[in-house]
């Protein structure tokens, strides 16, 4: 919704000016697979420094990152918060204003929220959904593709092509890589987590223009213009398992100075089993 109005102040200054009401709901997957983290990146990284300032460890010391169905098909969380606050002031805003018979100002600036980002938080990484089902056992055989076809048994004997494996079943809602006893497993080679921030706001820019124009002799004008764009709440990636170079209280040694004292000690030739103790290790 738009509302809009032209104020002609005196013969050297008029005003255009209005409001604008924007909402744009927030995506969801159609067919309800759509997984919701349990925790806001901003939430997840205050708990674990204040753990890593306590100098705590263990499985409890920092909550599982569940997932859950969500979405409006599963009457769930959605990725993110929706953004009802998009009243924007003054959208465009130009003025002009003669300096003189020969001279002209002018000046405006709004505020514009993007479209078409929406396909980024819905799928962060191809292939990495927040849950997805997978077979946990490796048939193949590296050293002979030939023998990983005839004993696959997905392939059946002879290429028979019998009904493909069942997935393990997951249930709801889900903790990744922590056993069934609450036991936190890792994450396996060359895997990632990634989900989409509860608390995630709408990207904005703000676009800004101002000039002047002078009349010339033989009917030549000259304009000078300035035009800028500012970027606010830019969507950005953020990992959530970063280092954090905290303070050990006890020893007041930091942990950079830990892994520092290790890898010296290890390029000198000790081994890792005779590593002199640190804080951290």
């Amino acid at each position: 919704m738009y509302v809009g109005d032209v104020w002609k102040v005196n013969r050297q200054l008029t005003l255009n000016y209005g409001l604008r009401y924007q909402y744009d709901s927030v995506p969801y997957e159609s067919a309800g697979a759509e997984a919701v983290p349990s925790i806001g990146f901003d939430s997840y990284m205050a708990t674990r420094v204040a753990q890593s300032a306590a100098s705590k460890n263990g499985n409890t010391s920092l909550p599982f990152i569940t997932y859950n169905l969500g979405g409006k098909v599963n009457n769930g969380p959605n990725y993110y918060d929706p953004n009802v606050k998009t009243l924007l002031l003054a959208l465009p805003l130009p003025t002009t204003r003669p300096l003189s018979r020969r001279w002209l100002s002018m000046a405006g600036g709004h505020r514009v929220r993007p479209h078409g980002c929406e396909r980024n938080p819905i799928h962060p990484k191809p292939g990495q959904l927040p849950v997805q089902n997978s077979v946990a056992t490796n048939y193949g055989d590296p050293s002979s593709p030939s023998n990983s076809l005839k004993n696959d048994p997905r392939y059946g004997t002879n290429f028979g092509f019998p009904a493909a494996p069942v997935a393990p079943a997951i249930g709801k809602p889900y903790t990744p890589y922590v056993s069934s006893t609450g036991v936190p497993q890792g994450l396996a080679n060359q895997l990632s987590n990634n989900a989409v921030d509860l608390h995630l706001h709408d990207p904005y820019s703000i676009a800004m223009n101002a000039g002047i124009q002078q009349e010339l002799p033989a009917r030549f004008v000259m304009k000078l213009n300035y035009v800028g764009r500012l970027g606010r709440r830019l969507l950005g990636q953020a990992d959530g398992s970063q280092l954090i170079d905290y303070v050990d209280p006890v020893s007041g040694q930091a942990l950079s100075q830990a892994y520092a004292a290790v890898t010296t000690q290890l390029r000198a030739g000790v081994t890792a089993a005779n590593v002199t103790a640190q804080p951290w290790f």
